[in-house]
């Protein structure tokens, strides 16, 4: 493997020739300037190859890390080209860019997705320099992709488990009825944990009857009933959506949060 695919696929590209990367000390940014060459493109509709040159066309993404060197930017240049038999002139196919997000590589989303596993938003944005509103967009939709495939353990030990809220998100009210009235409204996340494996199971937006509700409907009829121990907030509501879910459940007041 040359140099110029080795710096390729560790960045998560592919067919691409780099021209030339310029690196700026006073800002730890990289700029990397890379070109698709004509005969490697391929057209994003039919996957047919490129048989005469329409245009060039340039785009900037945003790369992963590299080293030291939190600041990564792809300068691209690629071809449209005229395809015989669609008859039009398509770009080609650029599958390391990101469906959702066409200023981010696929490499890049999926390292900022990893670090929010493990950290805030914002600490990840401060970390790969980045709008924090743009990872939390990332982060919701990487979220919810993984969760169309999210699927429990057949042998998961459900008979002991436990529930609690996670602030969310804080936001400012536009308008204020009263000058007394609160200036700000907090979104809570609602956990569903099973204590045996110290794993975060499901988990609903609010804190309310029908947040724990909903974690507990991922739970099959059996497993429901297998609960025999239950942790949770000195919260009415939550009481009565355990009793009505888990009728062998053993409800256990954590006002402290000891549960962890």
């Amino acid at each position: 493997m040359d140099l110029n695919s080795l710096v390729c696929e560790s960045l998560g590209l592919q067919d691409l020739i780099i021209n030339k990367a310029v690196f700026s000390e006073n800002h730890q940014k990289l700029n990397i300037h890379v070109t698709l060459p004509f005969e490697k493109a391929r057209f994003h509709r039919c996957d047919c190859e490129s048989l005469e040159f329409h245009q060039w066309h340039k785009k900037t993404l945003h790369l992963s890390p590299l080293g030291i060197v939190k600041s990564v930017y792809l300068h691209l240049k690629y071809p449209r080209g005229q395809c015989y038999f669609c008859l039009k002139a398509q770009p080609p196919q650029l599958n390391f860019i990101h469906p959702k997000f066409g200023g981010l590589t696929c490499s890049f989303v999926e390292v900022g997705g990893r670090m929010m596993e493990e950290m805030t938003c914002a600490a990840v944005a401060r970390l790969l320099n980045i709008d924090r509103k743009l990872l939390w967009r990332v982060d919701q939709w990487r979220m919810n992709f993984i969760k169309q495939h999210y699927q429990l353990p057949e042998d998961l030990d459900c008979s002991k488990m436990s529930s609690d809220e996670v602030h969310f998100l804080t936001k400012q009210y536009k308008k204020r009825k009263d000058p007394f009235s609160p200036k700000y409204f907090i979104k809570y996340i609602k956990n569903l944990i099973c204590t045996k494996h110290s794993k975060v199971i499901a988990n609903a937006l609010g804190r309310t009857y029908d947040s724990l509700k909903e974690c507990l409907n991922v739970l099959s009829k059996e497993q429901l009933e297998s609960i025999y121990f239950f942790s949770v907030d000195m919260y009415a509501d939550f009481f009565k959506a355990i009793i009505e879910k888990c009728p062998n459940a053993e409800i256990a007041v954590d006002r402290f949060h000891f549960k962890y």
